[in-house]
């Protein structure tokens, strides 16, 4: 089955996302593992009590973990009727270190974390944790707004260039949407009128040579004018009614060519869910 790692800190945030999470598996088959670190300062470590707090704590976090699990133990998967799959873990350390450990040891899917942007202390913390994960691991992360509730995709908003080396990554892109059942739109934003139009050829031609298959209803390609990338896309979305927002960080690709700001922007600002998509072909198979 599909597994989905989900960390939390027990901030309406990182709940928020465990309650998307659990929509997701149910429309979408997954098994979901609850994760939470537990970090032991230095000035406990030196305290000579270090394992009796580790093991107290330990046993009221399962408490809690148990407790989030339970809200959830009527949902069921929408194909077979059986109760959706919920799993708990605890983890030791800074929290970005084991959610990286955790997801490199065991072979999951997905992680989903929530975001709620740089307002209010907690959440501040949790969404600066969430963007440094998605720069240190290597499975597919999907980025859950506070605001956000699950709907099925009907529209998938890549963010790319467009080349010949770019091909292999739609194509995962693509085969991703299909899996889901929505149609996959492309996006390049550039700040040039006379490279949009360029552009424009190029992805026609990359349609009819390499996407003559895909109907205008599954795969489109579009080019935009705005001298702000991330405003560029901002009002794609919006433009576009999309679900999904979906960037691939390659050396060639959106979140390389924008820069870590614009990136990190996008994933605390944005108000729709934003899948950091690496090594997609692999960890969905």
């Amino acid at each position: 089955m599909f597994s989905i790692l989900v960390p939390i800190d027990f901030s309406k945030t990182s709940l928020n996302a465990v309650k998307y999470a659990v929509n997701f598996a149910q429309k979408f088959n997954s098994t979901i593992t609850l994760f939470h670190s537990l970090y032991v300062s230095i000035s406990e470590m030196d305290s000579g009590m270090a394992n009796e707090i580790l093991q107290e704590r330990k046993s009221d976090l399962h408490s809690k973990l148990s407790r989030v699990a339970l809200q959830f133990a009527e949902y069921t998967y929408e194909e077979t009727g059986r109760p959706v799959e919920i799993d708990t873990s605890i983890g030791e350390g800074l929290p970005s270190d084991s959610i990286k450990t955790l997801s490199e040891s065991d072979d999951f899917n997905l992680i989903m974390m929530g975001t709620k942007g740089e307002r209010g202390s907690e959440e501040q913390t949790w969404g600066s944790i969430t963007t440094n994960v998605t720069s240190q691991v290597e499975t597919p992360i999907l980025v859950v707004p506070l605001e956000s509730s699950f709907k099925p995709y009907d529209k998938i908003i890549y963010a790319t260039i467009f080349d010949k080396d770019d091909i292999p990554v739609v194509d995962e892109m693509l085969a991703f949407s299909e899996k889901i059942r929505a149609s996959l739109v492309c996006v390049q934003i550039t700040s040039s009128d006379a490279t949009a139009q360029k552009r424009a050829g190029q992805n026609q031609k990359l349609l009819e040579n390499y996407y003559w298959f895909s109907t205008i209803e599954q795969l489109t390609f579009q080019v935009r004018v705005n001298d702000s990338v991330e405003d560029g896309i901002k009002e794609f979305i919006s433009a576009e009614n999309a679900d999904l927002l979906i960037v691939h960080p390659d050396k060639r690709e959106f979140v390389a060519n924008i820069g870590e700001k614009v990136t990190r922007n996008l994933l605390l600002h944005i108000e729709m869910p934003t899948l950091v998509a690496k090594n997609i072909r692999k960890k969905s198979t």
